[in-house]
């Protein structure tokens, strides 16, 4: 890393940890405000039900209390108490029951309040105003039953007290199946009880209440002091069992507002509840809101933060460079005028507006050692001339002259019949394989290179071959990074040409197979040729023999340009010892198949 990079990272580093820790402290120091105002705001919502229900359970209850409250109903009722006949009252006191419809209809207002108001007792005298109710038949078999009976026992028992009942279907009607709630008072002077005053009102008064506040995820949920769902309603409230108990344990001992976080037993759901208890009916509120819309808001902002603080180290990561470089201008001029030392030009040319006093002495230093290293550099240049010059034409001296040759031959009658774009695909094939061939870098490729490279020399043999050839590869991709030793596919090909099909009429087929087996990779090249004959076979195992006894008479056959099978075979066992794949399969005038190959682990490269 130079000088500018390093002064450049260092800077970068610091600047950016700095915008990194500034805007770490400021979102979270946003993020509690933000939570704290989120919370409070449900808090609002949920006090702000509580409060719509207060108000319309207070107006219910004193709309109740005016009845009670009004002598000529009781008086009515007190007549309908000592009334000895079996029948409804009402439907012989004609008079009465007008008078009492016509105060309950003025009580009720004009903009009718109430859904329903009833007054009756326990001898089944009943009396209403507003939506009407079913048959006279039908509201007396409704009083007779035990259902009812407890349940004015009990309104008894609350001596005078308000009774909310929770939403249900409209008992006083079978018809509408309307969804009511009610509030009743017991209808008594100081020494008697003549009756029940109920003032019904629609389900959807309540649920108005809540609806306009159930957005972002936000949910409501109404419970009665007996645990019984009143909002919202569901005639089968199993799918709320769950979620109710789990919130009314959470809720604090003698608390009756306040909120607390929890997750959702049955989604897992992290929540947010906030919870009040009316002051006029006892009821539980719960206002629920999952913790990821509730802090929506947080997550907003946090990207606002993001692109914020990406575009202002941007703009420092480039004031940083404009800095940096104008720093190290210098130190680039001084470079690059000693990258441009040669011969030629020993000393060192610097632009003045760049000198410096350091830089001057530099300067100075560096050519007085040119001058010393001169003779030195002329010895040490004329040297590795020589030694690149001997590897190379070494090189080159190991290639195949035949495939060269007859290459060379199918560019030039190409040429003549001006077919310009196969010219060119062709020169471009060749010039990949020499320069695969000629790299002296590594000795070592992975076998997708290897697998390039014979599909390069494929194509030629194809162009010059024509119909005469037919091939195909197969090759596992998950093999594509393993590594090989170079150049062990293209000599088992050759050897197809060069042995295989030369007493062999046309047409030739070659199948090259590369996969893996045992945890080891292989790689199969069959042809249709004549085949070996057993003292060929012999000869190559006689070869491999001689390298095992005494490998270092055989280290010249392993430079990567002999692409001899032998070499190939050689280098395979240099590389994998005992775990090398050789298999040789032929018939005679059949064809020949042959498998090499190794273990899939990496393998040491070796040093020419």
């Amino acid at each position: 890393m130079n000088l500018q990079k390093k002064i450049f990272t260092s800077y970068s580093i610091i600047i950016i940890s700095i915008i990194i820790f500034s805007f770490l402290i400021f979102y979270g120091y946003t993020y509690k405000n933000i939570e704290e105002n989120a919370i409070k705001h449900l808090i609002s919502i949920n006090q702000l039900n509580k409060d719509q229900l207060d108000t319309l359970f207070r107006d219910m209850d004193k709309m109740a209390l005016q009845i009670i409250a009004n002598p000529s109903i009781q008086e009515v009722f007190k007549d309908a108490k000592r009334d000895s006949s079996p029948e409804d009252y009402f439907t012989h006191s004609y008079e009465n029951r007008l008078q009492t419809i016509a105060t309950l209809t003025s009580i009720n207002g004009p903009n009718i309040f109430a859904h329903r108001i009833s007054i009756y007792n326990d001898r089944g005298d009943f009396i209403s105003t507003g939506v009407l109710p079913d048959s006279q038949v039908y509201i007396h078999n409704q009083m007779q039953k035990n259902q009812y009976r407890e349940w004015y026992a009990h309104m008894l028992s609350l001596d005078g007290k308000r009774h909310l009942s929770p939403p249900t279907i409209d008992p006083w009607n079978r018809q509408r199946q309307k969804i009511l709630f009610s509030l009743s008072r017991e209808l008594r002077d100081v020494n008697f009880s003549y009756g029940i005053v109920e003032i019904q009102l629609p389900y959807d008064v309540i649920a108005n209440i809540f609806e306009d506040y159930e957005d972002d995820g936000r949910k409501h949920y109404l419970l009665t002091p007996s645990s019984q769902m009143a909002y919202p309603y569901e005639q089968n409230t199993t799918n709320y069992s769950v979620h109710m108990d789990y919130y009314m344990k959470q809720v604090p001992n003698g608390q009756t507002e306040g909120f607390y976080n929890t997750t959702n037993p049955v989604t897992g759901v992290k929540e947010v509840v906030a919870f009040s208890t009316s002051s006029i009916s006892q009821w539980l509120l719960f206002s629920v809101q999952p913790m990821d819309t509730l802090l929506a808001p947080i997550q907003y902002m946090g990207l606002i933060l993001l692109i914020i603080g990406c575009a202002l180290i941007i703009a420092a990561l480039a004031l940083i460079s404009i800095i940096t470089n104008h720093l190290t201008s210098p130190l680039k001029q001084l470079r690059t005028s000693i990258n441009d030392i040669s011969f030629k030009n020993l000393s060192i040319e610097m632009d003045e507006n760049y000198y410096n006093n350091e830089l001057q002495l530099l300067n100075e230093s560096f050519n007085k050692m040119l001058q010393r290293l001169e003779k030195s550099m002329d010895e040490v240049v004329e040297l590795k001339t020589s030694e690149m010059r001997s590897h190379i034409l070494a090189l080159q001296s190991q290639m195949n002259p035949h495939f060269l040759y007859n290459t060379l031959a199918v560019i030039n009658a190409a040429a003549i019949e001006e077919d310009y774009c196969k010219i060119s695909k062709m020169c471009s094939k060749l010039s990949n394989i020499l320069r695969y061939t000629s790299a002296f870098d590594d000795d070592t490729v992975t076998l997708e290179d290897e697998y390039r490279n014979a599909v390069n020399y494929m194509t030629l043999m194809k162009d010059r071959f024509e119909d005469q050839l037919e091939y195909s590869f197969a090759i596992d991709p998950s093999l594509n990074q393993i590594p090989i030793p170079k150049l062990v596919l293209q000599p088992l090909l050759e050897n197809c040409f060069s042995h295989g099909f030369r007493n062999k009429r046309p047409p030739w087929h070659v199948y090259i197979n590369i996969g893996v087996k045992k945890n080891r990779w292989y790689i199969t090249v069959e042809d249709n040729g004549c085949g070996f004959d057993e003292d060929k076979l012999k000869i190559i195992q006689d070869e491999l023999n001689a390298f095992y006894n005494h490998p270092k008479n055989s280290l010249t056959q392993l430079s990567i340009g002999g692409l001899a099978l032998l070499n190939t075979l050689i280098r395979l066992q240099f590389y994998y010892k005992n775990d090398m794949i050789f298999k040789v399969e032929t018939e005679k005038h059949e064809g020949t198949k042959i498998t090499i190959g190794g273990p899939l682990h990496e393998h040491k490269s070796v040093n020419r």
